[in-house]
């Protein structure tokens, strides 16, 4: 339904398709099968202009007017976004369940089922900065990945400074979306003094007091409690059992911070003992951006919905690489099973025009 009524259509991640040119085209036809108006656009991670997507007028389209292009604000739907506040319109005067609809909803759209908003339960936005001390890897990890905490929010964002070799100069962002579905980046290094900036976003129903939740973050940070270290041995054996990955270093950090601190382990996925290239032959001979690939390793992993939730973290080594880091609590990416799942599928599409592996197979 959703697709015989778009006006614009998005054919996302066409990079990852083992033949984008024939295989978009086999989806633009069953595309045009069930919307002929419809613009379709081919795009990597959501590229494309606002222009492109909003306000746009679909020629001979029977849903057009001549009252001009189509937009957000004219829309009969259940549920539309004010043009002077940015918030969700809602029958503010009382304080029961009510239902809404636009003023401009046809008789169809009436006869549709309701939406029930309680107008007590709105959507609140909770900040808090920490500005003396870095927050640990580890503790992060658990409490983007508890279950207490993607219960109450709906959305979350924070340009974090995290404690690592290597990690700690740079920018980290982090968000929460729907379904507990998270992202991490770089944004670039620290030009002042570094801070932890978060906002978290839910609503009055789901949240716990704001307290509790500013709480729960500032324990994340490195002098906050302690647990027993993992052992070192048990941390490289979780890598080092699958071949897909390859570790390059651990640091402890024990010069600044107290024993009981798990170590931090860095490793990467190449490939290299699965098609039997070294890393350079990958990059040189076979063409393939394995920084590129770890960065999608890392969305892959934050992106899924499977439990317990996973979160991976990345950093930029000294030698310019990009690297993944491992905290030494729980599993690797708190879920080791879509770790090396994901892993594996990346491989498969990275290694695709491969035809021969010198992995004596």
């Amino acid at each position: 339904a959703q697709l015989a009524c778009a006006d614009v259509v998005l054919l996302n991640k066409v990079d990852l398709l083992m033949d984008p040119k024939e295989d978009c085209q086999k989806l633009e036809e069953r595309i045009r099968s069930i919307n002929e108006t419809a613009i379709v656009y081919r795009t990597t991670q959501c590229n494309i202009p606002l222009p492109a997507i909003l306000d746009v007028q679909i020629p001979n389209n029977p849903s057009s007017s001549n009252d001009g292009p189509i937009t957000h604000e004219k829309s009969e739907v259940l549920i539309y976004v004010s043009a002077t506040g940015g918030t969700l319109r809602t029958m503010a005067s009382s304080s029961s369940p009510s239902t809404f609809l636009p003023q401009s909803a046809t008789a169809a759209t009436k006869a549709r089922r309701p939406i029930h908003v309680n107008a007590s339960d709105e959507y609140v936005s909770i900040s808090e900065s920490i500005t003396d001390r870095p927050l640990l890897l580890w503790k992060l990890q658990r409490f983007l990945c508890s279950n207490s905490v993607r219960r109450q929010l709906a959305r979350m964002k924070g340009v974090l400074w995290i404690q690592g070799e290597g990690l700690g100069q740079f920018r980290c962002v982090v968000h929460l979306s729907g379904r507990g579905r998270l992202g991490f980046s770089l944004d670039g290094m620290w030009t002042g003094p570094p801070t932890s900036d978060v906002a978290f976003i839910g609503r009055t129903s789901a949240l716990q007091s704001p307290n509790h939740l500013r709480s729960e973050f500032s324990q994340c940070c490195l002098d906050t409690g302690s647990e027993d270290p993992i052992p070192l041995g048990s941390i490289l054996n979780d890598l080092s059992e699958h071949p897909e990955f390859v570790l390059l270093k651990s640091e402890s950090h024990q010069d600044n911070i107290d024993n009981h601190t798990p170590t931090l382990s860095y490793f990467r996925l190449t490939g290299s003992q699965v098609y039997g290239y070294t890393e350079v032959e990958i990059v040189r001979d076979l063409r393939i951006d394995l920084d590129a690939m770890n960065r999608d390793l890392a969305d892959a992993v934050n992106t899924s919905v499977d439990e317990p939730k996973a979160f991976l973290a990345y950093t930029i080594a000294k030698d310019n690489r990009v690297a993944l880091c491992y905290p030494g609590v729980d599993e690797p990416a708190n879920n080791l099973r879509v770790l090396v799942r994901e892993a594996k599928l990346l491989l498969k599409t990275y290694f695709r025009n491969v035809k021969v592996c010198k992995c004596g197979e």
